[in-house]
């Protein structure tokens, strides 16, 4: 899944180089293992039920979007967005499947979502405490 353009050596070697070895990569492999590709897949029912669970988060939710992914098309941003309409979409024309590498200003546009939502967000009430004596 290559950037465009290419990233600088020194941020190439930095994503890489936890998996430096062949037994340090099986977390990934691992990973990629457990997407549930078939309907009887052990992993399936996890998945739908978080998935189906989505429609029901009444919380903000912000997706930083790379329309350059090769793995992560239009079809799951519309999936997502299907489960959660609720959610701010932030797309990143340039960006592909490390959209915070391709496009740095998403941590920037992250930070101030987040804080125009704390702005407006009332804090929930704390039940006082009393102090006791032993």
């Amino acid at each position: 899944m290559p950037s465009r353009p290419r990233l600088p050596d020194a941020i190439r070697y930095g994503l890489a180089a936890p998996y430096g070895r062949a037994a340090r990569r099986r977390s990934i492999g691992d990973f990629v293992a457990d997407i549930p590709l078939e309907v009887d897949h052990p992993s399936r029912a996890t998945l739908d039920a978080v998935a189906g669970g989505l429609k029901t988060l009444e919380v903000p939710v912000l997706l930083l979007w790379g329309p350059r992914d090769p793995v992560f098309s239009e079809r799951y941003l519309a999936d997502l967005l299907d489960r959660m309409p609720h959610a701010d979409v932030h797309r990143y024309a340039r960006a592909s499947h490390l959209v915070t590498e391709d496009a740095p200003e998403t941590a920037e546009h992250a930070w101030r979502w987040v804080a125009d939502r704390a702005a407006d967000a009332v804090p929930p009430a704390v039940p006082a405490v009393t102090a006791q004596r032993s």
